[in-house]
């Protein structure tokens, strides 16, 4: 990459650096004695203890929750999956893009649970549920839940929850951003009180490049809007929020683009919303709704256009009851999940613009109907929580006439032991379970990678998973959190490519059997008196099915060392992470070479309310895949860019 590459800003660049320097200039009495800004918190995971509602949250899975504050971050990442493979044990998975997908812990697509402050997201892209639909400066942080007993929440938490949490009342922001390669640019604008909180945001980004200035297809627009309030009054508090995101002409990045496929997402519709009533600690409702509508416009160069269009309806009720019986703290709840208006239609042109056909593919609903309860108990030193689950589920495609009901049941445990003020020891077991999704079901068409044929016959994946804790706190600098776990699936879903009687290759949903996941993560944390912290985390798993063939989307060996520096009002952030190659993958992966990432950024406190920073992405200009998936495009290459705060009185 030229340095001239490097050097390409856009103009807005010179318009946020003079700014906020003219200011500082002329308010430089301002300067001593500012508090640091909170730039590492983007790239610093930080543990969640259990200080949290009982009544909105499990002691069982909460042990196992870390959370991610991008409120205030240096770093702009256009993705929610940029967010996340800061967590020891998240890699990217499948393609790029806006809508790049991840794992955890070799977990992906409908195995992790999506939701935004609390509504689930479920859609039928296969790379899994996105959430990139939402700008991340209208959020405050990203909860990560994982371990086995994240299967309390039910069928799509196999691998963990992710709840993205919206920006906190009171807030009073405005911030603007830019950076070099793809000229992307990010405005948001946020203004609250105690009781109510609104936020506006816009962001575009032109095509970027990799490393060896290949185009990635990772153009896009985007406009969000974000309401919520809160009231509270003789105990009763009433919480309500809601979401509004259009998304026009997203590209979704490929190793095809652009010699042999081009996919773009012409529009990206989203509107979320839930209000909630709770009283004291007693009781808890929420009802919720998410309605999206998007489409997929894939261009086979020289071949063919196929037109894809999606919309759906996720409604939604959740009801918690506070119980106190046998010595213990528990919850009893019961949550009501449904589909409607789920529909997909495909239409194909000739390069000419004619159209060939039009059909519909899917057409269909779902209800999912769970009663649920957790306990906890605390004994001196010990702790005991116990938690099971009961879902049934009806789904239907109106096309075909075809109908399932089917029944299942998890059950979670977890003790905990302090042997000291120094040690805590942990152990956790859980089952779970996973329904067939409607298109892995029913759907029969093209795909942005190809033809795709649902399989009617898919049976549920059943999960039983064991983890091993510990925590070693040696002193009031530095901690040590070291945990292993196992998996043992039944009946795991893979996605395999096959051929027709005419030779035309077409990919399609099978049961495998048995396939066994376990690996370790760890992390060593080093707080200073002298204003600098450091952290290192770890990573390395294995999973193999039956047959002792590799899983896909397993999360490649991963080192990383994070360090925070904070200096009369200048903070500064680096972050180094090597990814080991992977020489043995899954179905509709390839090998992929080691990879060393490196990122920085760097944040100044102008005044008490102007705050400037300047921040790096793959400043080894690394050439790399950002997964093993067959279809995955190269990285974007070296990226710099500047961003501005500014907070209201």
């Amino acid at each position: 990459m030229t340095f001239s590459h490097f050097a390409k800003l856009s103009p807005i660049y010179c318009a946020l650096i003079g700014a906020a320097l003219g200011h500082g200039k002329l308010r430089a009495e301002e300067l001593p004695n500012l508090p640091a800004t909170q730039a590492f918190s983007a790239i610093e995971v930080m543990q969640v203890s259990g200080s949290r509602s009982h009544l909105l949250s499990s002691q069982l899975v909460d042990n196992s929750m870390s959370s991610i504050e991008i409120m205030d971050s240096a770093t702009v990442n256009p993705t929610i999956a940029d967010w996340l493979i800061n967590a020891p044990s998240i890699s990217l998975n499948g393609q790029g893009g806006l809508f790049q997908s991840y794992s955890i812990r070799g977990f992906s697509r409908s195995r992790i649970r999506t939701e935004v402050d609390g509504i689930p997201i479920i859609t039928d892209r296969r790379a899994g549920n996105s959430a990139s639909f939402i700008n991340s400066e209208l959020l405050a942080r990203i909860d990560i839940q994982q371990g086995p007993s994240a299967t309390l929440y039910g069928s799509e938490a196999m691998g963990g929850v992710i709840n993205l949490i919206s920006a906190e009342l009171g807030t009073k922001k405005l911030t603007a951003s830019a950076q070099s390669d793809d000229q992307a640019t990010n405005s948001a604008l946020l203004w609250g009180s105690e009781t109510w909180q609104t936020g506006f945001a816009y962001r575009h980004a032109n095509q970027a490049s990799a490393a060896d200035n290949t185009p990635l297809d990772s153009d896009f627009e985007q406009r969000s809007a974000l309401l919520k309030f809160s009231q509270t009054w003789q105990g009763f508090t009433v919480n309500g929020s809601t979401i509004v995101s259009q998304g026009n002409d997203i590209g979704k990045s490929s190793s095809q683009f652009p010699n042999d496929r081009v996919v773009q997402y012409p529009t990206d519709e989203h509107w979320l919303s839930q209000l909630s009533l709770q009283k004291d600690q007693d009781w808890f409702v929420q009802l919720y709704q998410h309605y999206q509508n998007w489409e997929t416009d894939t261009l086979r160069v020289g071949n063919r256009r196929n037109l894809t269009q999606y919309q759906s309806h996720t409604l939604g009720a959740l009801a918690l009851a506070s119980l106190d019986a046998v010595g213990g703290q528990g919850r009893l709840g019961v949550e009501w999940l449904a589909r409607r208006g789920v529909k997909i239609a495909e239409s194909e042109f000739s390069l000419g613009g004619q159209q060939n056909f039009a059909q519909p593919l899917v057409d269909g609903k779902q209800d999912n109907i769970a009663l649920f309860s957790d306990w906890h108990w605390q004994w001196q030193n010990w702790q005991l929580d116990l938690g099971g689950r009961f879902d049934h589920i009806n789904q239907t495609q109106f096309i075909s006439k075809q109908s399932r009901d089917d029944q299942q049941f998890s059950a979670s445990f977890r003790i905990g032991y302090q042997l000291n003020t120094q040690h805590m020891l942990s152990a956790e077991m859980a089952t779970g379970f996973r329904f067939p999704t409607l298109s892995e079901l029913y759907f029969a068409g093209e795909t942005p990678r190809g033809t795709t044929l649902g399989n009617s016959e898919l049976a549920p994946e059943q999960s039983r998973g064991a983890q091993l804790n510990w925590l070693y706190q040696i002193n009031s600098a530095w901690s040590i959190d070291v945990a292993g776990y196992y998996y043992g699936l039944d009946d795991y879903i893979e996605r395999f490519t096959s051929q027709n009687d005419q030779g035309e290759s077409f990919r399609s949903y099978r049961n495998l059997g048995r396939a066994d996941i376990q690996g370790i993560e760890a992390s060593v944390r080093w707080q200073g008196d002298s204003g600098m912290s450091m952290q290192w985390l770890g990573h390395y798993q294995q999973g193999e099915d039956k047959q002792g063939d590799t899983l896909a989307d397993l999360t490649p060996a991963k080192l990383s060392w994070h360090t925070q520096w904070q200096w009369r009002g200048i903070e500064f952030s680096n972050q180094l992470t090597w990814l080991k190659n992977q020489s043995e993958v899954g179905s509709g992966e390839v090998t992929r070479a080691h990879r060393f990432l490196w990122q920085a950024s760097l944040s100044k406190s102008l005044t008490s309310k102007f705050t400037l920073h300047f921040y790096g992405k793959n400043l080894t200009d690394e050439l790399a895949f950002a997964s093993a998936d067959e279809d995955a495009s190269l990285m974007q290459g070296r990226t710099v860019g500047v961003k501005l705060d500014y907070q209201f009185d």
